[in-house]
């Protein structure tokens, strides 16, 4: 199959086999996205995931006082919500930048049709 450059670009984006990471900041491995379910089924523990369904989900992480001076990652939700596979991840990096982020595997035509929000909470104002 032969594509004009922009059709490519597209293309690249939302292909079946582009190569996208483990959704377990551990792991390097990249795969074919149509494989990575598989991936996380047979290269990785089930506890390597916190697994969960439902139409609304809550997720929390304990940061315990050393954690605000070391590089850390926090294990990795899966979330099922209407036959769809969703991901919330969290980590620190060495220089003191927190990151916490929420994905579909999906198309991002598919995201459109969700929203989501990230709220964090000291343990005394637990909500």
């Amino acid at each position: 199959m032969e594509l004009m450059k922009n059709d490519l670009e597209s293309h690249e984006k939302e292909c079946l086999y582009r190569l996208v990471r483990c959704v377990d900041l551990a792991c390097h491995d990249k795969v074919p996205f149509v494989n990575l379910l598989d991936h996380m089924s047979n290269d990785h523990e089930r506890e390597d995931f916190v697994n969960a369904e439902g139409s609304s989900y809550k997720s929390h992480f304990i940061v315990h006082e050393e954690d605000f001076s070391r590089e850390i990652m926090w294990i990795s939700d899966h979330l099922m919500l209407d036959g769809r596979h969703f991901f919330r991840e969290c980590c620190r990096n060495a220089d003191g930048l927190w990151f916490i982020w929420v994905y579909l595997l999906g198309s991002r035509k598919e995201a459109e049709n969700y929203h989501y929000s990230i709220k964090i909470y000291s343990e005394d104002k637990v909500q």
